[in-house]
């Protein structure tokens, strides 16, 4: 009996040690992760389908029969993804183009909602694991901004578009990283943490500038302009920020630059406005004919290349885009995950100057992250498109909404690990 005891005893020791160990792998494919997800898809890829692998295996070693419990954790938005990923599959079964819908729904949709619990897991797991994150996340501005200078200074191109001569989706990382930084600068982390976000941020202004994307601009500046508003304090040392560095950069950057700055004062006769304004004429059109479940995934592409030449996939607005192709369901489902998270938003903000706690801090840093990706989307295409850059903007969603982590409770009366 006592050996049978103490061979149980052993047993679960060991399997405590693999799941540990397990664990570590995991958080090792995420700092992994984090600085090959801009550069390289097959890199991305990679971590997903191992990182999902391994998750599965932990929960099954935990849960055993009821590894699922723990394999999609509770979340707000767990009824409303789920709504969603139904209404994928209604637009899928009512699609023009069955075989396109549905491989998209498999190869984006699905991982995007295995992407967003399984990161929500991991984050929940470990303040580590947390902390962890966001110092690569603050590491990975400065890497951008450093390569951008080196790039700048040696090709001098008109619009920056590259860091160290590889050449990613910038709007999505600047949409993100700048407020996620701006917010974790006026907080109260520790003295580390705080530098490497202002190197982050200032190495990345110049980028925000010289990439020139207009999406980019508003986005980042209204979520900014958001949280100085509600905190105030800073209104006075941001505006003489943002007016020095206007000056500065006037002189250094080129003409393209200086031209898309005019332009937003004269979005009338702006091109690029045009074309974004019948991309969505569109997609309403298209939604007029397929009100319900939409015209299925990727249909958008389909039908616009009968008209366009060369093809737009896309409608250069993400909201249009669901709207046409998941019809007036799919678009009340994906509006409902974002007034849900605006919600949480709001909740965050007027909480964040009362705390210490690096959690809701973090929190409103992926918030502020978050509300400038939706706002980038208005123009442009890129929370349910591709692989590697959605599922950064799902990873930091994972954050902003992390009730296991950020408990309201505990966030307001405990130090973080970062103090």
């Amino acid at each position: 009996m006592n050996l049978l005891k103490l061979f149980l005893i052993n047993d679960g020791v060991k399997k405590d040690k693999l799941i540990i160990i397990l664990k570590n792998i995991i958080m090792f494919g995420f700092c992994f992760w984090v600085f090959a997800v801009p550069v390289n898809k097959l890199s991305s890829k990679i971590f997903f389908y191992l990182g999902i692998s391994l998750w599965l295996f932990i929960t099954i070693l935990v849960r055993k029969v009821k590894f699922y419990k723990d394999f999609i954790p509770k979340t707000i938005l767990n009824k409303l993804l789920l709504i969603f990923l139904v209404s994928g599959v209604l637009s899928v079964i009512f699609s023009i183009d069955f075989g396109l819908s549905q491989r998209i729904f498999f190869e984006r949709y699905i991982v995007y909602c295995l992407f967003f619990w399984f990161s929500y897991a991991i984050i929940a797991d470990s303040k580590r694991n947390l902390n962890l994150i966001v110092i690569l996340l603050t590491t990975l501005g400065i890497l951008f901004g450093l390569g951008a200078l080196r790039d700048y200074f040696i090709f001098k191109p008109e619009r920056l578009s590259s860091f160290f001569g590889i050449k990613p989706n910038f709007a999505v990382y600047l949409a993100l990283l700048i407020p996620f930084n701006f917010v974790i600068i006026f907080s109260n982390v520790n003295k580390i943490l705080k530098y490497l976000s202002l190197a982050s941020f200032s190495l990345m202004i110049f980028l925000f500038v010289a990439h020139g994307s207009r999406g980019v601009w508003l986005g980042v500046l209204i979520s900014i302009a958001v949280v100085v508003f509600i905190r105030k304090k800073y209104l006075i040392l941001i505006i003489i920020l943002i007016i020095f560095s206007s000056c500065f950069y006037s002189k250094i950057l080129p003409n393209e630059i200086k031209g898309r700055v005019e332009s937003l004062t004269n979005i009338y006769n702006n091109a690029a406005v045009n074309e974004r304004l019948y991309f969505s004429v569109l997609a309403f059109n298209i939604f007029k004919e397929h009100p319900i479940f939409g015209a299925g995934l990727g249909a958008f592409g389909k039908l616009n290349s009968k008209i366009e030449k060369p093809i737009h996939i896309h409608t250069h607005n993400m909201f249009a885009e669901v709207m046409a192709e998941m019809g007036i369901v799919g678009l009340l489902a994906f509006l409902s995950i974002v007034f849900t998270f605006l919600v949480r938003f709001i909740k965050n903000l007027y909480i964040w100057g009362k705390t210490r706690g690096c959690e809701k801090i973090t929190a409103t840093a992926a918030g502020a992250a978050i509300f400038a990706c939706f706002i980038l989307n208005l123009s442009y295409s890129s929370i349910l498109v591709g692989f590697q850059d959605a599922l950064m903007f799902w990873l930091i969603l994972a954050i902003a909404v992390n009730d296991k982590v950020f408990d309201m409770e505990l966030g307001s009366s405990r130090e973080g690990a970062l103090k």
